[in-house]
C-alpha cells in the first residue's frame, strides 16, 4: 500500500501540489513555520538526525487559500530562500534568523512568540519584585492583542501586519508632512538640546539585524514658547548625521562630549555639567573613606555649588540671568579648572578619575559657553528626559522591523512628544491631524500646515 501511495502522488498528485505552490507564490502575504519531524534512510545522515517539515501558507482572509507542506532535510535559511526565491510579498515568521536571507520579501514577526517570552520570564510567584517588568510587558502586549478583537467584534477582521502597514502609509501620507514642518520650526530656535540612543532596525541595506542603528532627538529649550521634540532614525551615530541636521544652523547646541559633534560648523556647543558630575561620580571608591575618594569627592562638591546657584536663578529673564551668572557663577567654574589642572597631574591613565580630569580639561571652553547667553542651560537632561519614552517602549517592542518602520517610529514619537510639550492630549492631536488633513489643499499651499502645529489656537483649544 505505501508503495502503490508513493507511485499514485508521483504520477498524479503531485502536479497538483506543484500547482498549488504556484498559485501561493502569486499572493502578497504567507506565514511560515518548521517542526522538526524524524526521516530514515537519508543518505550520510543518521536515522536520528531531525529533518524538517515546512509549512507555507495564506493569511487568513485569503479568498483562495493554500497550505503547502514541504520536508527538507534541515532548518538551514537556505531552503526558504529557495522557495521564496523571486518572491517579493510579505512574510509572517518568527524570529529565527534563517529567514534574515530571504531577499526581496518584508518580515513581519510574531507578537503571540513576543509575549509567550515575557510569560516565560515571570517567576512562579507573581509577588516576586522580579515579576513587575516581564508583567508590565505582558500586559502592553495584551493591548495589542485587545484592539484586534474589538475590530473583529465590529466586522474589520485585521491583522497586526495589516495594522502596522496602514500605520506607514498615515504617516507616509499625512504625518510626515507636520513633522517635516515641526522640523522647519524647530531650526529657526536658536538654541537646542540633542541625545541620541541606540535602537536595532532588521532589513537594513548591507548591514547586519543585530548593528546598532541610532534614533537621534532635537529639542527646544525649557524655556522655548513653541516647544518641539524632534526625533530623526539614522543607521549610525556618525558626525554627519548632526552636521546634515544642522546645516545652516547658528544657534547654541546642548550636548555630551561625544566628538560627533566637533564637525557641526556655525553653532556654539554647550557642554553638560551634569554628565562632567557624573564621570566624578562614577570615579568615588565604594568606600568614601577611603583617601582616593577625596579629590573626585572635591569635584562633586565644587560642582554642586554651581547647580544650587542655578536653581536660584530660575525663571529670571535671560539677560538678568546671563548677569547673574557672570557675577556670581563665573569664579565657579574658573577655580573648578584651576584646581582640576593641578589635581590631574600625576593620575594613571587607565583609572576612572583620570578620565573624569581628561573630560573636563580637554573641553574647557564648550563648558564656558553657556555664560554667553543666559538661555543657555548648564545641563543637557532636557534632551535625555525627552528620548527616555523611546528608550522604555525599546524595552518592549527590542526592535524596528525596517528602515521605514523604524523612521515611522520617529515621527510618532516626534507628534506625541512635542503635543506633550506644548500641554496637549497626544491621540486628540494626532486624531485632529488625521481627521482634518484629508480636506485641506496642504500640498498646494504649504502655509496650511501651520494650522495643524501644537500651538495653533484652534489645536490649543480642540487637543487638550
Amino acid at each position: 500500500m505505501s508503495n502503490w501511495l508513493l507511485c499514485v502522488y508521483r504520477d498524479w498528485l503531485c502536479h497538483v501540489v506543484s500547482h498549488l505552490r504556484q498559485e501561493l507564490l502569486k499572493q502578497g502575504h504567507l506565514h511560515i513555520d518548521e517542526t522538526h519531524v524524524q526521516v530514515l534512510k537519508e543518505p550520510e545522515r543518521k536515522n536520528t538526525s531531525d529533518s524538517y517539515m515546512w509549512v507555507y501558507c495564506s493569511i487568513r482572509d485569503q479568498a483562495r487559500p493554500v497550505r503547502y507542506f514541504e520536508y527538507q532535510p534541515g532548518r538551514g535559511g537556505k531552503y526558504p530562500e529557495a522557495f521564496l526565491k523571486g518572491y517579493t510579498g510579505y512574510i509572517h515568521t518568527d524570529a529565527y534568523s534563517g529567514y534574515n536571507g530571504v531577499k526581496g520579501v518584508t518580515r513581519c514577526l510574531c507578537y503571540t512568540h513576543l509575549r509567550r517570552a515575557f510569560v516565560d520570564a515571570l517567576p512562579k510567584d507573581i509577588h516576586d519584585p522580579k515579576a513587575s517588568k516581564p508583567a508590565e510587558a505582558v500586559l502592553r502586549l495584551n493591548k495589542l492583542f485587545e484592539i484586534e478583537k474589538e475590530r473583529e467584534a465590529l466586522g474589520l477582521s485585521l491583522s497586526r501586519a495589516t495594522m502596522s502597514n496602514r500605520l506607514l502609509c498615515v504617516c507616509r501620507d499625512w504625518l510626515s508632512h507636520v513633522v517635516s514642518h515641526l522640523r522647519q520650526e524647530l531650526l529657526k530656535q536658536g538654541h537646542l538640546h540633542i541625545d541620541e540612543t541606540h535602537v536595532q532596525v532588521l532589513k537594513e541595506p548591507e548591514r547586519k539585524n543585530t548593528s546598532d542603528s541610532y534614533m537621534w532627538v532635537y529639542c527646544s529649550i525649557r524655556d522655548q514658547a513653541r516647544p518641539v521634540r524632534y526625533f530623526e532614525y539614522q543607521p549610525g551615530r556618525g558626525g554627519k548625521y548632526p552636521e546634515a541636521f544642522l546645516k545652516g544652523y547658528t544657534g547654541y547646541i546642548h550636548t555630551d562630549a561625544y566628538s560627533g559633534y566637533n564637525g557641526v560648523k556655525g553653532v556654539t556647543r554647550c557642554l553638560c555639567y551634569t554628565h562632567l558630575r557624573r564621570a566624578f561620580v562614577d570615579a568615588l571608591p565604594k568606600d568614601i573613606h577611603d583617601p582616593k575618594a577625596s579629590k573626585p569627592a572635591e569635584a562633586v562638591l565644587r560642582l554642586n555649588k554651581l547647580f544650587e546657584i542655578e536653581k536660584e536663578l530660575e525663571g529670571l529673564p535671560p539677560e538678568q540671568k546671563k548677569k547673574e551668572r557672570i557675577n556670581r557663577e563665573k569664579p565657579l567654574p574658573e577655580a573648578f579648572w584651576s584646581w582640576a589642572e593641578l589635581n590631574a597631574a600625576g593620575e594613571l591613565p587607565k583609572p576612572k578619575l583620570h578620565t573624569a580630569f581628561r573630560y573636563a580639561l580637554n573641553n574647557r571652553q564648550e563648558f564656558f559657553n553657556y555664560l554667553e547667553d543666559g538661555n543657555c542651560s548648564i545641563s543637557n537632561s532636557l534632551a535625555e528626559n525627552c528620548i527616555r519614552p523611546f528608550v522604555i517602549g525599546r524595552k518592549n517592542w527590542l526592535f524596528a522591523g525596517s528602515p521605514k518602520g523604524a523612521a515611522a517610529s520617529a515621527g510618532i514619537y516626534t507628534l506625541v512628544e512635542t503635543a506633550k510639550a506644548n500641554g496637549l492630549d497626544a491621540m486628540k492631536y494626532i486624531k485632529y491631524i488625521l481627521s482634518d488633513m484629508p480636506g485641506s489643499t496642504f500640498l498646494e499651499n504649504p502655509e496650511y500646515l501651520d494650522d495643524y502645529l501644537p500651538w495653533d489656537p484652534m489645536v490649543q483649544e480642540r487637543c487638550r
